[in-house]
């Protein structure tokens, strides 16, 4: 067996030359028996030569990790005690692929104190789930054996200020989900020396943090309530050095004005709601949401605006601030073709994503690429009501011409094939720019929207153009006559 102090990867790479499979132990014991046989030995000399094949220790390192990977959490415990060779390979694969730890209702107490004795100098994300309930020992035990924990994750939970206080010390991630606290909030928050990113959503406001976090950079706030919205905006007051802010609202004239007022250095601004119920905004102007462009340092944003008019005039102000903006997210309910040349005048953007409510020319489409010449991922998004074409010209045209262009996402297609000759069209637009690679991923009416390519002609032009494609069926509300008369044949 090699030796234990060697590394593990130094160990792997000369595996295959140094050591000899399971079928060649196998081999080589039997060519000894031979042996045995014609040069007969003692009792004591038979039982030293000797090979137990069913033993894992006649396996070399290579096969044993694979076994190792192969194991649950538990398992490694039990391995990482056989002998100090399995310890050494059990910390290996565990520092692989167990850095995160999720504590769910299952994962019972005395299997979560043995991995942090034997592994826990190797976590560095610990997931709490709804229903585990930490004792102070079990923080104690985190705080002394999990030395490079950094990212710290809580669903649900009461969180004990002064009982995880040191913990928190040396965080640089900290997530509350619908979590609430008892103690002292401010000297807890105070005292993360060291955390850079923080994702805040408790029930009540009264367990925000109100304090200036020293390192704070990323911060994601669930405000559902005007105390909550309250809160944050101390906390910004506090804390100028925030750079990236995301607040899953829909916005309006008063939320915008008090980020404009508090978070002045804010480059990333995102408010973008992620699935939540949201309701329109209770009052939002096209002069309220033009003070945007009063953010000097701004380059990401991602908003719902109540009306294309309100889009275009934000993208001219923003043009005219010469904001240098390079990722955009903008969906109205009646953005349409009229406002897109107000976006296409933000020559920055690299990444564009947008929701459109009618047709889009031959045209339109090449304009987007020839006139955002530093575009890399383009999202073009349709309602579900919509019963438009995409010009299969016009996407070639735009795939030529975009010579940055590496993803391009079209959501809610309808009404589009793409047979052998278009896919060639499109292979040969790809080839002909600088950049030689694209990834087109297609979203839509699965009746409607057909792609009719030989799956050999996509895997000999894989390395050129893929296409990822993903047909449903249309909801019966707004479906097209297609889906519906599949839907009642199967039914």
């Amino acid at each position: 067996m090699a030796d234990e102090g060697e590394p593990i990867s130094k160990r792997l790479r000369r595996s295959e030359s140094n050591y000899t499979t399971v079928e060649q132990s196998v081999e080589s014991q039997s060519k000894s028996s031979d042996l045995m046989h014609s040069n007969p030995t003692s009792d004591d000399e038979e039982d030293e030569q000797a090979i137990d094949v069913d033993s894992l220790l006649v396996l070399n390192d290579y096969c044993l990790l694979k076994i190792f990977e192969l194991s649950s959490i538990e398992s490694l415990c039990r391995l990482a005690n056989v002998c100090k060779h399995f310890k050494l390979l059990a910390q290996d694969v565990f520092s692989r692929r167990y850095s995160e730890i999720f504590i769910g209702s299952r994962f019972y107490r005395l299997l979560f104190r043995r991995v942090l004795i034997k592994f826990g100098h190797f976590i560095k994300k610990l997931i709490l789930e709804e229903g585990v309930h930490l004792i102070p020992n079990d923080v104690n035990a985190i705080a002394m054996y999990c030395p490079k924990l950094e990212h710290f994750v809580a669903f649900r939970k009461t969180i004990s200020c002064n009982v995880l206080k040191s913990v928190f010390e040396r965080l640089k991630h900290l997530e509350f989900v619908e979590c609430q606290f008892i103690g002292d909030t401010k000297t807890m928050f105070a005292a993360c020396a060291q955390l850079e990113k923080m994702h805040i959503d408790t029930n009540t406001e009264a367990d925000m943090p109100k304090c200036n976090i020293l390192n704070l950079k990323k911060l994601r706030f669930v405000a559902d309530t005007n105390g909550k919205m309250a809160v944050l905006w101390q906390l910004l007051q506090q804390n100028p050095q925030i750079k990236e802010l995301c607040v899953p609202s829909l916005v309006d004239n008063e939320i915008i004005a008090n980020i404009v007022q508090h978070a002045k250095n804010v480059e990333v601004l995102d408010f973008w709601t992620n699935g939540r119920k949201t309701v329109l905004p209770r009052k939002q102007s096209c002069q309220g949401m033009l003070k945007l462009a009063e953010l000097k340092s701004l380059k990401k944003l991602r908003l719902f605006v109540a009306s294309g008019r309100i889009a275009s005039a934000l993208a001219e102000e923003l043009t005219a601030k010469k904001q240098d903006i390079r990722n955009l997210l903008i969906w109205a309910h009646n953005f349409g073709r009229k406002h897109l040349p107000s976006i296409l005048k933000l020559k920055t953007l690299q990444e564009l994503d947008l929701m459109f409510n009618g047709e889009l020319t031959d045209t339109d489409l090449a304009s987007i690429s020839r006139e955002l010449p530093s575009l890399e991922i383009l999202s073009l998004r349709f309602f579900p009501d919509a019963r438009y074409n995409i010009p299969l010209d016009g996407l070639v045209n735009m795939i030529q011409f975009g010579e940055k262009l590496c993803n391009v996402w079209l959501i809610g297609v309808r009404n589009m094939k793409i047979d052998q000759e278009t896919f060639k069209s499109l292979v040969e637009a790809v080839e002909k720019r600088i950049r030689g690679s694209l990834m087109i991923s297609l979203q839509g009416c699965k009746t409607t929207m057909v792609l009719d390519v030989p799956q050999k002609i996509q895997q000999a032009n894989q390395s050129t153009l893929q296409i990822k494609y993903e047909g449903r069926y249309c909801s019966d509300k707004d479906g097209c006559e297609m889906c519906k008369e599949e839907k009642k044949a199967k039914r």
